[in-house]
């Protein structure tokens, strides 16, 4: 459903005496329609990976032998799709501590934030509007890279992050089939 209001007065002329003409001037301050949001997680590469500390202390051998532990590996990163006939603009919350930044990647495009993130305070990148924000404070401007990220109509989304620094953190992702 699209909310919209009067934008005028309505108009009326009658076409004789069975039918007549009107016209109701209506604005719509979103005039898209959205699916149910889609929402996934991504990670940068190597994330879990990596010597595990204390040493020899989660993993022993099938004898018993306390043996080096180097992780579970990088979780499988999620996907989206926009089944709309108009662009779809992600909504992306960066949690985690990135002591110099991220790149987010998608179709092309690529969008880099060159401040720290910390795990108290996440980032979040709203591509519709064009806004970065943590918290209620606005971060645009620590933006290196603005090719802001957008979906096209029938087809999917698989972004990726990249760290600037050794990190870690991952990305929360969503994503709504948009409508006009």
């Amino acid at each position: 459903m699209c909310e919209v209001r009067l934008d005028g007065d309505i108009k009326h002329t009658y076409k004789g005496l069975q039918s007549a003409e009107i016209q109701i001037p209506l604005v719509a301050a979103d005039p898209f329609l959205y699916g149910p949001p889609q929402r996934f997680q991504i990670y940068p590469a190597g994330a879990g990976t990596g010597l595990m500390y204390p040493l020899f202390t989660t993993k022993k051998a099938v004898d018993g032998t306390p043996v080096l532990d180097w992780g579970a590996g990088t979780p499988v990163g999620g996907s989206g799709i926009n089944e709309g006939n108009a662009t779809a603009y992600p909504t992306i919350t960066v949690r985690g501590d990135w002591p110099a930044g991220f790149t987010l990647t998608a179709n092309g495009k690529r969008l880099t934030y060159a401040a720290p993130v910390h795990n108290s305070t996440p980032v979040v990148v709203d591509c519709k509007t064009g806004s970065v924000l943590t918290g209620d404070m606005d971060k645009t401007y620590q933006l290196t890279e603005r090719a802001w990220l957008a979906v096209d109509p029938e087809s999917t989304f698989q972004p990726t992050i990249r760290a600037l620094a050794p990190s870690s953190g991952w990305a929360d992702v969503e994503i709504s089939s948009t409508y006009i």
